[in-house]
């Protein structure tokens, strides 16, 4: 770590003094399955019950609801959340490249100064994929908390936990040639497809019971993707949606008129799935007749004669459809209220955007999106969902440097959450968007909080509790600024942010921003560590 001098305005320094009298509103947890000193990362949190609400009720704690978590040796590179690498339709033209297809993809789609798309290709391609090219499958073990051991000792993703701490998702090593293999606690792997010779991989990303939910009887779905190899080529695949209907083998939802040409692979993803009255409603992208990857709704009966037969709707963007390399929706709640994103291949405001939005009917015959904006948003911001919760409470992953980015270096990240329709909030967020940083800002530099600095949320329940992942300071960070210096050594862990009871938003005190008159060498902003946290695109659930 520097061990130059890093000076504050005297505005900065009037708000640290000022602190003590606030007190933060989420108390953070860590949690590290493999020790403190690996990197970890929240990946879920356990559903909460219907009427649950851990802003004021007493008895919420930590052990209140179990957390899964990502344990990460090297970076993914083509990443297990995604169907196609980078999730574009061209995306294996850049992942068969190497190293140098890594380098053109960062300097194509985020437009970095060389020697930072230099750093992004070493950092995911030589210090990552190219080791599970090599036969390395081992570089991301999931766990979820209270469970015994690892979901498997080869790679695996949780992308949702149901009854407690039960997992979903997929993993690599299953059946030989097959890159992930779709599973969950109850069924272990589930149902492969009827033809299974070119089988690429089984993705899961979440699961629906209407019973579970309150919303009549029906079976049990889980719904994700489906990757084959195109026409025997092992080098380029294409993938669709897929269902899993009580474990039956899947179905595929095909594409709107697309097909494989040239190496334009089409893609399709089921991401999350609702039933609003007497239909399914499932949210992700399609390819349309272009082979573009667009944000979808797909819609079918509550009793459909063939489960195949949904039907895409896709949602109009804010921008023309040739200006985005991809959109897609992530996740939906019991409200119709669905949250994507949408990585532009054009610089707005100094950056080629990951931009966030929302869809606030997903019933509707036109969907049409809207870009989250004011406060944190601001334009050309990136920004990725992680989930929102039937509170219309979203919660993910937001620049907070607002330098440009284009022919420059990348941004530094902080984990946000914001509200969507405020008549179903339950947390306390005065209807604006926030930092989580800002909000687990105890007001001490002594403050068990001050030993965090949230740079990713991923799930939220109904309860009000958030996992996610943050940067550590053992013992803390010098002052209570959210670009503070560690006089340490810092670390990527796993939290879970449980809310406060019977606080309101006027417990709530931003951190103010260093101002440096020196580059830092290292911290939590170094551009490897960056790197490390993978490209701003398609996410889980």
């Amino acid at each position: 770590m520097s061990s130059k001098n890093i000076k504050l305005t005297t505005l900065a320094t009037s708000l640290l003094m000022a602190f003590g009298a606030q007190s933060a509103i989420y108390d953070v947890y860590e949690y590290a399955p493999e020790g403190a000193s690996v990197k970890t990362y929240g990946q879920a949190i356990a559903p909460s019950a219907s009427g649950e609400n851990c802003w004021t009720t007493t008895s919420c704690s930590q052990a209140t609801y179990k957390m899964a978590a990502e344990v990460r040796d090297f970076p993914e590179g083509f990443s297990n959340r995604n169907e196609s690498p980078f999730g574009i339709a061209i995306g294996y033209r850049y992942l068969n490249g190497g190293w140098e297809g890594f380098r053109d993809y960062c300097r194509s789609n985020f437009n970095y100064a060389d020697a930072f798309c230099d750093t992004y290709a070493t950092e995911n391609y030589t210090n990552g994929y190219a080791k599970e090219v090599a036969g390395d499958q081992t570089g991301n073990i999931a766990y979820v908390e209270g469970g015994n051991g690892s979901v498997s000792t080869k790679s695996a993703v949780i992308t949702g936990l149901y009854s407690g701490n039960k997992a979903y998702g997929h993993k690599h090593g299953v059946t030989t040639g097959v890159r992930n293999t779709a599973y969950d606690s109850d069924s272990g792997n589930l149902t492969a497809p009827a033809s299974t010779t070119d089988l690429y991989q089984t993705q899961v990303f979440s699961r629906y019971d209407a019973d579970e939910a309150g919303a009549g009887t029906g079976p049990t779905l889980f719904v994700g993707s489906l990757s084959r190899n195109n026409a025997g080529q092992s080098y380029e695949r294409t993938s669709k949606a897929a269902v899993w209907v009580d474990n039956a083998a899947p179905v595929e939802v095909s594409w709107s008129s697309a097909a494989a040409r040239d190496n334009v692979m089409p893609q399709g993803s089921m991401r999350d799935v609702v039933k609003l009255g007497s239909k399914y409603y499932g949210v992700g992208y399609n390819s349309d007749s272009d082979e573009r990857l667009r944000a979808s709704i797909f819609s079918i009966d509550e009793a459909p004669s063939d489960w195949a037969a949904w039907t895409t709707n896709f949602v109009a963007v804010q921008y023309d459809v040739n200006q985005y390399s991809n959109s897609e929706l992530t996740a939906v709640n019991k409200h119709g209220t669905a949250i994507g994103n949408g990585k532009l291949n054009i610089a707005v405001n100094g950056s080629y955007a990951n931009t966030l939005f929302y869809v606030s009917d997903v019933t509707s015959a036109s969907p049409t999106c809207t870009n989250f904006s004011g406060d944190i948003f601001f334009t050309g911001v990136n920004a990725t969902a992680g989930a929102i919760n039937n509170n219309d409470e979203v919660v993910g992953q937001i620049d907070y440097e607002r330098h440009a980015e284009s022919r420059g270096k990348p941004r530094a990240h902080r984990g946000f959450i914001a509200p969507i329709i405020s008549a179903n909030n339950k947390a306390p967020l005065n209807s604006r968007g926030w930092y989580l940083d800002d909000l687990t800002n105890g007001g001490a530099v002594s403050e068990s909080n001050n030993q965090y600095r949230i740079f990713d949320a991923t799930d939220i329940n109904d309860a009000g509790v958030i996992s996610a992942t943050a940067y550590k300071c053992a013992g803390g960070y010098s002052t209570l600024a959210v670009n503070a210096t560690c006089n340490g050594t810092e670390q990527i862990v796993a939290v879970k942010l449980v809310p406060k009871q019977n606080v309101t938003s006027a417990n709530i005190q931003t951190r103010p921003v260093v101002t440096q008159t020196v580059e830092r060498q290292g911290g939590s902003f170094s551009m490897a560590w960056i790197f490390l946290l993978g490209v701003l695109g398609f996410r889980r659930k």
